[in-house]
């Protein structure tokens, strides 16, 4: 058989590096630096085939031959796309190398040796020791900015600084690169989704450095990355300029978020990724998990179950960590369309196409070629059973619930108001009170005088009733009448002086308004404070969700009580619950839902935890649920565009 790429298959040159305490070869195109993992069989192949070269003669099996032709053929291929460009056309990445940076790093080997260095790492430490003091003193001003990360103008600073800070970030791995001496062979653009970031490439670390030589390489980005938050952080402090301010705690928290998220997150194919890998003397890992997942799922295909346990029980680390890169990835995903979408719904639909292209779809554009293969129908069946899969699973009941933050309703149930207006006399210190106690009295001066003529006019029309009882029968009458009527008025008077008295409905704890105090005049039916009786049950009240409110009046099956702490209280059963539309918000013209319930709780209790109903509705199909958040995500978005409160978001 005649092997096709032999000239690629002479030039190429071979890479001894370790894996997991064992030699591994490598083959590399030298025209564009490109490596590929040689099995054991492939590499005695080509062994074979450089000793043939040299005049010795070693036979070649068919086998071998077949996989010196997918050897060369690669080679060939990558060789000729770094000639004349002509590579496959990615229109997720797009690399355009500018230049070499090899020849500069000689002017930085001072800057690399004295920053990579224990100095380096002691000082950048320092930095933030005094960055986590600041943010103390400062009672973490800036961490509590972290809600804002998602608002547009936040958005905007990050994808017009984006291209910049990887600038920083790529500049980290050549400072580190030349520390270590390794050339770095180009530097350029990458255009991810159309989206331009700086890159370099440092492929030859891989067999110029030490093991712990590539690990710094590998996290000289995510060290450059935390300098640069560093220095937004200390900027940020120390500046007054309130707009420069805000672009510096943009910068640390995407920085730091990106960091954390991504770079170092070995579940990624990033940094931390191959920094940890070499640390673990699995350097391929990534690809021989992704390998096992694919060949797992091409046996299954062909119902091979026998061939697809044998592999699950040799690679069933590999595999599991497969699934759980995808699902991470998913993850991040829905995280965004969860934050995004209720804020900027458009905005949020090309970020997570974006990203879904990025992440999923570019493997199918970077691949590298396979060797060939009889025709299969395996892939075809696995795809037919992946959607046969997903719609069955789309079909499948799921309870719906959602919870509803929720707390005492004090200004209903607790609340303790005057009955009349007065000033105030007496007035009870904060703190336990039995049934009937004082807890509030009023006076009111003009009422006061009004029942002391009130009296006086009792007393005088009694004197003439008695005077004239015997000399003048008519005018008797006439004075019995004016008595009646003035200890009428007089009772009438004293009854609304004795509402002035507040009492204590029932046993508890009472707290007087802060800004209450003797003197102070209170209005009729004004609040006073708040009781909280020693009884077993609770009043609640919670911002409603209004796009929940036909389901609470049709499909609600049941409503528990919940607490963030398992400790606080056993989450009981709510039976008395009601769903009531509140008063139109004077500020936005909008309506809203209030929910209320009685809980088997105590009032004391309730005031001290976290609460939240739990409410559950009839099972509907997945597809239903994803089509109601939909829904949900946009109804929110519609309402933070028209500045209306439609409740949690839950």
């Amino acid at each position: 058989m005649e092997v096709h790429g032999l000239a690629a298959l002479k030039e190429a040159r071979l890479r001894l590096s370790t894996e997991s305490g064992r030699h591994v070869l490598y083959a590399q195109e030298p025209t564009s630096g490109r490596l590929m993992k040689l099995t054991a069989p492939l590499a005695d192949a080509l062994l074979k085939l450089r000793r043939r070269f040299t005049g010795g003669r070693d036979n070649l099996s068919e086998d071998e031959l077949k996989d010196l032709v997918f050897l060369g053929s690669f080679l060939d291929k990558t060789r000729r796309d770094a000639l004349d460009g002509a590579k496959r056309f990615n229109p997720l990445f797009m690399n355009f190398p500018l230049f070499s940076p090899a020849p500069y790093q000689r002017h930085l080997v001072a800057l690399s040796d004295a920053l990579i260095s224990p100095f380096g790492a002691a000082a950048l430490i320092l930095g933030y020791i005094a960055a986590l003091w600041i943010s103390a003193a400062t009672d973490f001003s800036l961490v509590s900015q972290l809600g804002d990360v998602f608002s547009l103008e936040a958005l905007v600073t990050f994808a017009i600084m984006a291209p910049f800070l990887k600038l920083a970030h790529e500049m980290g791995h050549v400072l580190t690169a030349t520390r270590y001496r390794v050339p770095v062979r180009n530097a350029g653009v990458l255009f991810v989704a159309l989206y331009p970031l700086p890159f370099v490439d440092c492929t030859d670390a891989d067999f110029i450095a030490k093991r712990r030589g590539r690990i710094v390489i590998s996290l000289g980005g995510l060290l450059a990355d935390l300098t640069v938050a560093l220095i937004a952080f200390l900027i940020w402090h120390f500046a007054e300029d309130g707009a420069f301010r805000q672009i510096c705690a943009n910068i640390f928290m995407f920085n730091t978020i990106t960091t954390l998220l991504f770079n170092l997150n070995p579940l990624m194919k990033l940094d931390g990724y191959f920094a940890l890998s070499d640390a673990l003397h699995r350097r391929n890992y990534y690809q021989e998990a992704t390998d096992a997942n694919k060949r797992l799922r091409k046996l299954l295909g062909r119902f091979d179950f026998a061939g697809g346990w044998k592999i699950l029980r040799r690679s069933a680390a590999k595999i599991g960590y497969s699934i759980l890169s995808a699902l991470y990835k998913i993850y991040i995903l829905v995280f965004i369309c969860w934050t995004l979408m209720p804020q900027y719904l458009g905005l949020g639909m090309v970020v997570v196409v974006w990203g879904g292209l990025v992440m999923f779809a570019s493997p199918f554009f970077t691949a590298p070629p396979t060797q060939p293969e009889g025709r299969s129908f395996g892939k075809w069946i696995w795809r037919g059973g992946f959607l046969a899969a997903a719609a069955l699973i789309a079909l499948i009941p799921v309870t719906h619930r959602t919870t509803i933050p929720v707390s005492l309703d004090i200004e209903n149930a607790y609340t303790v108001r005057s009955a009349a207006g007065g000033v105030v006399a007496t007035l009870r210190p904060a703190g336990a009170v039995s049934a009937g106690d004082v807890l509030v009295t009023l006076t009111n001066a003009e009422t006061d005088a009004d029942i002391t003529l009130a009296e006086e006019d009792v007393a005088l029309f009694t004197l003439v009733y008695e005077s004239s009882r015997q000399s003048d029968p008519l005018g008797n009458e006439a004075a019995l009448s004016q008595v009646e009527t003035s200890r009428e008025k007089l009772a009438r008077l004293t009854t609304e002086a004795s509402r002035r008295m507040i009492s204590a409905s029932d046993a508890g704890a009472f707290w007087p308004l802060r800004d209450l105090a003797a003197g102070a005049w209170v209005n009729d039916s004004a609040p006073v404070g708040v009781l909280l009786p020693d009884s077993v049950e609770s009043s609640l009240i919670g911002t409603f969700p209004e796009i929940y409110a036909e389901k609470f009046q049709t499909k609600l099956e049941a409503v528990s009580l919940h607490a963030a702490s398992k400790d606080e209280l056993s989450p009981p059963r709510i039976e008395d619950v009601a769903l009531i539309r509140s008063a139109r918000n004077p500020e936005t013209g909008a309506r809203g839902f209030l929910v209320t319930a009685v809980a088997p709780v105590n009032p004391m209790a309730a005031a001290k935890a976290s609460l939240h109903l739990q409410l559950t509705f009839e099972a509907e199909p997945i597809w239903r649920h994803a089509l109601f958040h939909y829904h949900r995500l946009r109804l929110e978005f519609l309402a933070n565009r028209d500045g209306v409160d439609n409740g949690p978001r839950r």
